[in-house]
Parts: C-alpha cells; sequence; structure tokens
C-alpha cells in the first residue's frame, strides 16, 4: 500500500514540476520571507513528533486531491518548498501554530486519534499566517 502511495506521490510531483516550469512569462524573482503566500509549492506538515495536533483534513487516510483546503496546526514541524518564482526556496515552521489555505492539493493525508497526522503533497496558491 506504501509504495503505491508513494508511486502516485512521485508521478503527480513531476507533473506537477512540468507544468509550473512551463508557466507563460516566468521570470526569476528573489524570494521575499516575509510573503505569506505563493502559487504552487509542496508541503509537509508532520505532528506526531511534537505532540502537536492538525484540524481540516479528511479523518483517517486520504490518497488524491483536495479542494479548498483550511487547515490548523497547533504546533507541529511544516515545512513548505516552493517551485515559483525561485525553485527550491523553503519556508519551516516548527512548534508553531500556523492557519494553512490551498486552493488545491493533491498528495496524502494521514490523520489519528486527537487530532495527531501528517499532510505531504504538493499545492495550488497557498497561503498561510502564523497565529499569535
Amino acid at each position: 500500500m506504501y509504495k503505491k502511495v508513494l508511486l502516485i506521490l512521485s508521478l503527480a510531483i513531476i507533473c506537477f514540476s512540468v507544468s509550473s516550469t512551463g508557466e507563460t512569462g516566468f521570470k526569476e524573482e528573489v524570494l521575499d520571507q516575509n510573503e505569506t503566500s505563493y502559487r504552487y509549492g509542496f508541503i509537509i506538515i508532520e505532528t506526531t513528533s511534537t505532540s502537536g495536533s492538525i484540524s481540516g483534513i479528511p479523518d483517517n487516510e486520504h490518497v488524491g486531491s483536495l479542494h479548498d483546503v483550511d487547515i490548523t496546526t497547533n504546533g507541529g514541524c511544516i515545512s513548505l518548498f516552493f517551485t515559483y518564482p525561485v525553485w527550491g526556496s523553503a519556508i519551516n515552521f516548527r512548534n508553531e501554530d500556523v492557519h494553512i489555505q490551498m486552493e488545491n492539493f493533491l498528495g496524502v493525508s494521514v490523520l489519528y486519534s486527537g487530532n495527531i497526522g501528517c499532510l505531504v503533497g504538493i499545492c495550488k496558491n497557498i497561503s498561510w499566517e502564523i497565529i499569535e
């Protein structure tokens, strides 16, 4: 089962990478660390090692796409890797409360009892804010 999930996710990442670099009018820009939204990216959220929680993802295991995703984390590790405007740029949060919204998500999410879980995949039009 896990090999199948990894294969599907790998193929999705390759397709996403090819489609995002083929944008018309693409120009290189410097990544602004103060930005709170990007057009395309790869996201990893993991709350099991930090005893954090995540809400806004389907219960149990989900493989596939989600639309209009609205996630809130309480602690946890969050890594955002961007493919546009600068390939390979990243922002990481650890033990922060973060509100994340995505227009489209393709990947894998797992939610265990107590809202502990993880989410890995590619996303379009992602925005976030740290909850103070």
